[in-house]
């Protein structure tokens, strides 16, 4: 009886002592073969929400007691993160994984979705020299195109695509999140296409992820 009940409390102790998982931790390639993220802000919202590790929620973000909302016109695609990624230069340092942007169709925040890869967007610091500009200092941001034919609004296969076909709608991606990044001394600086995309997804994978 004894060896039983030495048994039970050895389980609860391992139980209880397992580090909390949660969207972070979620692989970065879905089980179907496609990169895959986590929606924090959706398209059509002003209302900035972020992902709250502790919780494992999504919280909108706050500042003198008072819910921050963008002072502009609605967001127009959706934004959220790429788990079990770390990006070199992040705003937030209590989650620092890789941001991407979603075009199609509004979802709600806290939606896991599949997408696929068409190019990068890179944002810099408004003083820094352009000569003197590296990886942990430019932000990088993903812009993908979801799997499901229900909310994809673009068509296109790739970055050549989107420039040729949608020039205007990149134009839009990048002069409101210019906008968006003020606040942080932050504007445009680039564009890449997917393979740059891609290998910067290669290279921000947490090597240690346990869930791959």
């Amino acid at each position: 009886m004894k060896i039983y009940i030495y048994l039970f409390i050895v389980i609860i102790i391992t139980m209880t002592s397992c580090e909390k998982t949660g969207y972070h931790d979620l692989r970065p390639i879905s089980k179907k073969n496609n990169p895959h993220c986590v929606i924090e802000v959706t398209a059509g919202t002003n209302k900035i929400y972020s992902y709250d590790r502790e919780s494992n929620g999504f919280k909108i973000e706050r500042k003198n007691g008072k819910d921050i909302k963008y002072e502009g016109l609605a967001m127009p695609f959706n934004y959220g993160f790429i788990p079990s990624t770390a990006a070199k230069f992040t705003f937030d340092k209590a989650n620092p994984e890789l941001d991407v942007v979603i075009l199609g169709e509004k979802v709600s925040t806290s939606t896991l979705l599949d997408f696929k890869i068409i190019g990068c967007i890179q944002y810099a610091h408004k003083d820094s020299a352009r000569k003197d500009l590296n990886e942990n200092v430019i932000h990088n941001i993903i812009v993908g195109l979801p799997i499901d034919k229900d909310i994809k609004t673009i068509e296109a296969d790739n970055y050549r695509d989107l420039t040729r076909k949608y020039r205007g709608q990149r134009k839009i991606i990048e002069i409101y999140l210019d906008d968006l990044f003020s606040q942080y001394n932050q504007t445009f600086y680039a564009w890449k296409d997917e393979k740059f995309a891609s290998q910067l997804l290669e290279n921000c994978k947490l090597k240690n992820n346990k869930n791959k």
